[in-house]
């Protein structure tokens, strides 16, 4: 499945079917300019995903919002940390799930420990789904690169030759894939020169297949004016006696842009550091335009020491702040995180460049007793508090920081005094062609995103793998109209779209939210389309706290091969006169109830509690 959604994805790319939200079987191009956009023609699909990216808003569990925006600056950057360490070694231990007197104790030294349970379950670094699902919350969120951690002169080859070929797959097929890069510490010669040996020497397989993928950015004051794939590592002596990035061999130092690994506890290197999280003391530097937001720090030298050694003072955790401290009260909303962001963002052109620490560390070795502590101890995580994850978890904070990732990129990238776009008057007649449909509004979905899921987990004691169903709708693109009456929604699917099945309530779903509507509503959606179809009819469900609805009107909706046509009436969803609707459309969602299954089941454009936004002027 995924080898023919390739060459699909590939086609579209290649051939006439080089517009994402290419709406005809016929092969028609379509040629006008969208209003309140800038693309010079509506063919153009990087203009779509531009378009789609800031037209994304949302609001989280804690009712934290962010809105579109009418332009993103795209000379500014944001890259996030990324392990690939979860299942090189066993991890069979939850700290969540253990009492304190067996994690204090002198056993188990040198194993792996999760300090909670992801999303997407503990899963395998090399599963190719959770990494396709990770590239489409980081274009989602406007993550521009990627720093794999090879820190510990580990190259996790294998998780690399399960993962690069999903990156080029999406890239080849247009989408803005975040670009990737290399963070090296111990043995930086042998660490840099087997990277370039083994993914980025021109001339060999993988160098040439793979040099569409890495992170080239000019970097401040346009110092890599070349273009060269960039590298974190040791340049020479920093601290350790092994070799360094000066005895790499001529070819390889000439080929990559070095970036000085630059660890918290050791001296700063302002003018080339790449700093991977806040200093030692807790606090930001300016590192030449990059700046290191990080989820919390351990400024004791280890996360476990709040708690193993029963002192609150010790590190900062995510409710930390500088006035009230570590405050459990503020960990679920990320005081820290949110600190570290308004310091970057309050740089104003200073910083140009975000690196944030980080996505999906998870699991931490265990040490033995020592180093003046009176009990075994972990250093870089812990438990909740004292971890520095932005990855959704399995309850907990749930997806409160990938939410909050996602609204301080807004913040940092969006143009100030840029109104956001607006749409004027398209009536649509249902029995007419395609070409009706040219220049209207056009929000892209990551294709490929309904394969199945079947990879063993990195926690060796549960002996299934994790499986996931392939879903039979891959959502490509939604466009939307309205005239003075009504709303037109035009969703387009990778394949014809399956019938709708009596009793089914998860087929095709379209979740709306007005701006300023009253009355009851489910993760802020008020309206659901689709819970009930007969024939050529459907109908506008008002939504309720549970997630339940009941069906208030009724709709029209034409489907026919890959697409599905929707007409609402603006008045039976409130969005009479100049409104924002925000919606997505969500299709074999398993667990309709639970808004956190929309980043795991069925397909969901877009994912979780992200929303489009669409302006009637």
């Amino acid at each position: 499945m995924l080898k023919k959604i390739f060459m699909l994805l590939l086609a579209v790319v290649l051939g006439v079917f080089a517009c994402g939200c290419r709406d005809s079987p016929s092969g028609e191009n379509e040629t006008n300019t969208p209003p309140g956009t800038d693309a010079p023609d509506d063919t153009d699909f990087e203009h779509k995903v531009r378009f789609t990216q800031r037209n994304i808003s949302a609001t989280d569990a804690l009712g934290r919002f962010y809105d579109a925006a009418g332009e993103l600056d795209e000379s500014k950057q944001v890259g996030i940390f990324y392990f690939l360490w979860s299942g090189s070694a066993a991890a069979d231990f939850d700290l969540s799930k253990m009492d304190l007197e067996r994690i204090k104790a002198n056993t188990d030294i040198g194993a792996f420990h999760y300090w909670s349970e992801p999303l997407y379950g503990y899963y395998h670094s090399a599963d190719p789904w959770v990494f396709r699902k990770h590239l489409e919350l980081f274009m989602n969120a406007g993550i521009d690169y990627i720093f794999f951690d090879v820190t510990n002169a580990i190259l996790y080859e294998n998780v690399l030759d399960s993962i690069l070929p999903v990156a080029l797959e999406l890239q080849q097929a247009g989408y803005p894939v975040p670009k990737l890069a290399f963070y090296c510490n111990a043995k930086t010669k042998e660490t840099v020169t087997a990277l370039y040996n083994g993914y980025y020497k021109p001339g060999t397989e993988n160098g040439d297949k793979y040099k569409s993928l890495w992170y080239r950015f000019a970097d401040t004051n346009n110092a890599n004016a070349q273009g060269k794939p960039w590298i974190a590592a040791r340049r020479s002596g920093l601290g350790d006696k092994e070799p360094n990035f000066a005895d790499c061999s001529a070819e390889i130092q000439e080929f990559f842009y070095l970036k000085d690994a630059q660890w918290p506890n050791e001296g700063a290197n302002f003018d080339n550091g790449m700093p991977w999280m806040s200093w030692a003391d807790g606090e930001q530097y300016n590192h030449n335009g990059i700046m290191s937001v990080s989820v919390a720090q351990h400024t004791s030298g280890a996360f476990s020491d709040a708690v193993l050694e029963n002192n609150r003072t010790r590190g900062r955790g995510r409710g930390w702040s500088s006035e009230r401290g570590n405050d459990a009260a503020a960990v679920d909303s990320g005081a820290n995180f949110a600190g570290q962001w308004q310091n970057a963002i309050s740089a104003g052109n200073a910083v140009n460049n975000v690196f944030v620490t980080g996505w999906n560390e998870w699991i931490a070795q265990k040490q033995p007793k020592g180093q003046g502590r009176s009990s075994a101890y972990f250093v870089d995580l812990f438990n909740k508090e004292f971890s520095r994850d932005t990855e959704m978890m399995k309850g907990g904070y749930g997806d409160n920081f990938y939410l909050q990732t996602a609204q301080n990129i807004r913040r940092f990238k969006a143009k100030a005094g840029v109104a956001p776009d607006e749409f004027t008057v398209r009536r649509i007649d249902l029995s007419g062609d395609s070409a009706q449909w040219n220049a209207t509004a056009c929000y892209v979905d990551m294709a490929g995103d309904t394969a199945a899921r079947n990879y063993r987990s990195a926690n060796t004691t549960l002996k299934e793998p994790y499986t996931v169903p392939e879903s039979p709708n891959d959502i490509k693109s939604i466009r939307v109209a309205h005239d003075d009456e009504y709303v037109y929604f035009r969703i387009e699917c990778a394949d014809k779209i399956t019938a709708p099945e009596a009793n089914v309530r998860n087929w095709m779903n379209l979740f709306i939210e007005v701006d300023g509507a009253a009355g009851d509503n489910w993760n802020g959606y008020r309206f659901v389309v689709n819970r009930t179809v007969i024939g050529n009819s459907t109908y506008v469900e008002r939504l309720k706290a549970d997630g339940s609805s009941s069906a208030e009107a009724s709709a029209t909706l034409k489907l026919s091969g890959r697409t599905l046509t929707v007409k609402i009436s603006r008045r039976d969803i409130a969005a009479t006169g100049a409104s924002v609707l925000r919606f997505k459309v969500a299709d074999n969602v398993a667990e309709t109830a639970n808004i956190m299954d929309y980043y795991v089941h069925g397909d969901c454009a877009p994912l979780g509690r992200l929303s489009y936004t669409y302006r009637i002027k």
